[in-house]
């Protein structure tokens, strides 16, 4: 048995978390420190039985528990012995040190993945700031007290998984040389959150002018080494860098205390002040948005194959929710996503031979036809089957993903709507995601099921 404590969990009460593997169970428990426990135990089964790449029922229970533990740590729990209590590791820390590497459990927060309906009813009246949403990768700028800048990936890595003592920024050596400019106009101690996105600079432009985003691209860029990475932006252009947010001012936290307009002009006046052409604010194009209803923004995203647009209360601070050390971003209600078709995180199995999606058809028949993907319940502490997914597959994917051993794998599909059962309508294929863990996919991106779907 191997156990973990968060000592301050979402309700500020010490939580503890256990867990050990035996044969083809994982059995674990979980509750207030002193007092009840849950329980939860899962059986697995072995995969690509009688072929090379066989796995046996205790290996993949293994890999589970592995992969459980990997996300719990993320979430700023931390191993400790089982008589005592006292670590067995490093904490991570629960505050924030400019001067030193930010926390792996720091997490700030995140649009709602659709609007509310107070938010729509604002946007209708005119009374919410609608953004573009860019579709690109998280990452966050921290300008240290020396105005020293480090980049850190959504998941607080200051650098690639397989090239640690490598920064970021020496990867995106356009993005680094305006972020020294915007340095000179930033107080020390700053933290900007952004993303990576396509840009016209870099030739990624439409026939109006506007950015095109080319979120394989940006992945593409992310997932290599440095080397690759640079090749790569060289012969089709660099990456640049949107603000969405200013997180931290001279040491101040403004997400907790200034609107979300006065927050988003400082970024705009920022950017427009400094001569650079890599950086650009979220409000690059507020003619895009302005005075539009709901109906109108999702005719705009549309016609512009834009990802869709994020939805603000201007007057708003986000207070308690704007970051914390639980490793999961929180989700204010008064920002949210509003998009043309729906998007969700789900965890992807491909392996027939187990009744885990299909093969293909025809010239296919030895590719992926589809795939089963599932949800995480963090309650119930196990994967809950949605439904199967093959549209959107290229050719060259329905190969590369045929190989049950690369499973599970974390995909972003599309869908138009929720059946009354929790499936998808018309799920497609977007892209994978290696910045998640299967365990980030949780189901509560699904709405609430009905009594009478439930029964069924």
């Amino acid at each position: 048995m191997r156990r973990f404590l968060q000592e301050h969990g979402r309700n500020e009460r010490a939580q503890v978390w256990e867990i050990f593997c035996n044969n083809n169970a994982v059995y674990s428990e979980w509750g207030q420190l002193g007092g009840a426990m849950q329980k939860t135990v899962q059986k697995f089964e072995g995969v690509n039985i009688g072929k090379a790449n066989v796995k046996s029922p205790g290996q993949v229970a293994q890999e589970f528990m592995d992969r459980l533990i990997k996300k719990k740590e993320r979430e700023g729990y931390h191993e400790v012995d089982t008589q005592t209590n006292k670590p067995l590791v490093a904490v991570s820390s629960s505050e924030i040190d400019f001067d030193k590497p930010l926390p792996i459990n720091l997490r700030f927060f995140k649009p709602q993945n659709t609007a509310g309906a107070g938010l729509l009813k604002k946007t209708n009246e005119g009374k919410t700031m609608a953004l573009r949403k860019r579709n690109g990768m998280m990452h966050v700028i921290v300008s240290d007290s020396q105005k020293r800048l480090t980049m850190y990936g959504s998941i607080m890595l200051p650098g690639h998984k397989n090239e640690p003592g490598i920064p970021w920024l020496e990867r995106y050596p356009m993005i680094h040389k305006d972020l020294q400019q915007l340095a000179a106009r930033m107080p020390p101690r700053t933290i900007l959150l952004g993303e990576l996105v396509t840009v016209s600079t870099a030739g990624w432009v439409d026939d109006e002018g506007y950015d095109v985003d080319d979120f394989e691209y940006v992945e593409s860029i992310v997932k290599s080494k440095k080397d690759l990475a640079w090749n790569k932006q060289n012969e089709h252009g660099h990456l640049g860098y949107c603000i969405w947010d200013i997180a931290f001012w001279g040491g101040g936290c403004l997400l907790q205390t200034m609107d979300a307009r006065s927050r988003h002009q400082m970024a705009e006046e920022l950017a427009k002040r400094s001569n650079n052409e890599w950086i650009y604010p979220y409000l690059r194009y507020p003619e895009s948005s302005h005075g539009l209803n709901e109906a109108q923004l999702v005719t705009r995203a549309k016609k512009k194959k834009w990802e869709g647009f994020v939805l603000i209360d201007p007057e708003c601070a986000y207070e308690d929710k704007a970051y914390n050390f639980h490793g999961k971003p929180e989700r204010p209600k008064e920002v949210g996503k509003l998009k043309p078709t729906l998007e969700i995180d789900v965890i992807a199995y491909w392996d027939p031979d187990n009744d885990m999606g299909a093969y293909g058809k025809g010239k296919k028949s030895v590719g992926v036809g589809s795939a089963a993907v599932y949800l995480w319940d963090p309650v119930k502490q196990e994967e809950v089957y949605i439904c199967d997914v093959g549209g959107g597959l290229t050719d060259a994917q329905v190969k590369e993903f045929a190989n049950p051993r690369r499973y599970p794998k974390v995909w972003q599909v599309e869908f138009a709507n929720w059946t009354p059962k929790g499936a998808m309508f018309h799920p497609v294929f977007l892209h994978e995601r290696d910045d998640k863990t299967p365990e980030e996919c949780t189901v509560d991106q699904r709405p609430a099921l009905t009594e009478e779907a439930e029964e069924e």
